[in-house]
């Protein structure tokens, strides 16, 4: 029975680069959607100020609390977003970094003992073609 490894972060530098971008962007996407609901409720508020509303009119508790509770679920929406997409993006390279380090064990391997063995990647990574290519290229030699 094959032993089960679970190894998180295969090539620690490319997987968090990805997690970091992915991270960054969906952080300017917030940040951009903040922004805009920032403005339309200011120029809520404004358009009550010219509209005539004195203050404490129960219109600007009104927008000023929907305001806030947007914001809440913006912020919430971020937090999850941000989790959803580290997993997914962690998932995804794992799918990348593990033939490429499965690879360099391989050449290494090959390298200092001089034996020529299969080389293969697991069921589902990318780049399954490489394997198969490498396989043919050594059976040549």
């Amino acid at each position: 029975m094959k032993k089960l490894r679970l190894k998180i972060l295969i090539y620690p530098k490319f997987q968090l680069r990805l997690i970091i971008s992915s991270v960054l962007l969906n952080l300017t996407a917030f940040l951009i959607l903040y922004l805009n609901v920032d403005y339309f409720f200011d120029s809520l508020l404004n358009a009550g100020q010219m509209a005539g509303a004195i203050s404490g009119d129960p219109f600007f508790t009104f927008v000023q609390n929907q305001k806030e509770k947007l914001t809440q679920l913006i912020v919430l929406s971020l937090i999850l977003s941000t989790l959803i997409t580290s997993i997914i993006i962690l998932w995804i390279s794992q799918k990348i970094a593990g033939p490429l380090y499965r690879l360099q064990v391989y050449l290494k391997y090959t390298i200092e003992t001089g034996d020529i063995k299969k080389l293969s990647f697991r069921k589902g990574d990318y780049f399954l073609e490489i394997a198969d290519l490498i396989n043919e290229l050594l059976k040549k030699k």
